[in-house]
């Protein structure tokens, strides 16, 4: 692939058009989509900074063909001196609980930041009680002031839909939020209306799927799911999904699998999507390749993300694999995020 050495700086006039052009790799993005803002160190190129006022787990294995390679479980196993109670050095101990000194991070800061909630926890976790959910997003709603957006992603995606079908749920929050308006008083405060009939404006629920079957039936419960943007996240990729019904599905993101004894993901897999996602009109956001670069094979594998190297089968002592069909992947510590040259950062529409 000849990309130019040098292109100007283009500004986005249509819906899946050139956003950012930088040293000759283009970005796409989405009209009106708004975008994500600095990064900081959340480490997450989808959002600004993590806010993690849930903390434990009882491990996801039964959450799909991930679930024994989460990397939350990983992460708890190194980083366990950061959550005593809820990990050890053998993972996660089974408490699952609501962290008062994180509750109200989001309120402290005056920066509008892009929030990925719950990282060290499932914010729907059977074991969590609803009064700590109605805490969380009593925060959430009155920091709406300070211009904050949040994207809230689960496995538990049955359980999510039942939390905000409940009819004692307007009750719940009125109660939770109270406490938090008499504290801040110096914020503005919005009216909070039923989040039944008017969700909250500025907070994307998601849920993760990684092949057809699972994507249908996130989607399925997505939609019975109250929400201002519905969020559809496929990470990691294990398997292709030809057809993606994404009715009522406000924004599509897709990655690879990382870690110990991480799949390879099909390029074909992702342009499927990509594609899917264009023809509906529907923001779509390429994370990562995960631990494999894709490449076409004839003998020699070529990457055709970029002019790069080409690497045999056994070149470098690097893992590769065939996929059987022209296709192969190569095994790599930072495969990038380029599909086709390019970046793909589709953002929804989210009012500040």
């Amino acid at each position: 692939m000849n990309l130019p050495q040098r292109l100007n700086r283009k500004h986005l006039t249509a819906r899946g058009g050139i956003t950012v052009t930088l040293s000759g790799i283009t970005k796409k993005g989405n009209v009106g989509g708004g975008s994500v803002g600095k990064q900081g160190k959340s480490g997450i190129s989808w959002a600004g900074a993590t806010w993690s006022p849930i903390r434990g787990c009882t491990g996801c294995g039964s959450a799909g063909p991930h679930g024994e390679r989460c990397w939350g479980a990983r992460w708890a196993h190194r980083q366990n001196h950061l959550l005593p109670g809820y990990a050890t050095a053998n993972g996660w101990t089974g408490r699952v609980g609501l962290i008062e000194s994180a509750l109200e991070k989001p309120l402290r800061r005056p920066t509008p930041t892009c929030y990925a909630v719950g990282l060290m926890g499932d914010l729907f976790h059977k074991d969590l009680p609803d009064w700590a959910r109605d805490r969380v997003f009593a925060v959430m709603q009155h920091a709406y002031s300070r211009g904050h957006r949040f994207i809230c992603l689960t496995k538990q995606n049955e359980r999510m839909t039942a939390y905000f079908q409940a009819v004692d749920l307007y009750e719940r929050w009125l109660d939770a939020v109270d406490p938090i308006r008499r504290k801040w008083t110096g914020l503005p405060s919005i009216g909070l209306s039923n989040p039944t009939i008017r969700p909250l404006p500025h907070v994307i629920l998601g849920v993760s799927a990684w092949d057809q079957a699972s994507a249908e039936e996130a989607c399925r419960w997505l939609r019975q799911t109250p929400a201002a943007c519905r969020l559809l996240c496929l990470e990691p990729l294990l398997g292709a999904i030809p057809e993606l019904d994404l009715d009522g599905i406000g924004w599509v993101i897709v990655a690879g699998e990382t870690g110990p004894g991480a799949r390879p993901m099909h390029p074909h897999w992702v342009r499927a999507i990509r594609d899917q996602c264009q023809a509906a009109g529907v923001p779509f956001w390429f994370k990562a390749w995960g631990s494999w670069v894709p490449s076409t094979y004839d003998g020699v594998y070529h990457n055709p993300l970029c002019d790069g190297p080409q690497f045999s089968p056994r070149a470098h002592g690097r893992d590769c694999h065939d996929f059987g069909d022209g296709y192969g992947a190569v095994r790599l510590k930072r495969a990038g995020r380029l599909l086709d040259g390019e970046e793909h950062n589709g953002f929804p529409e989210i009012p500040r």
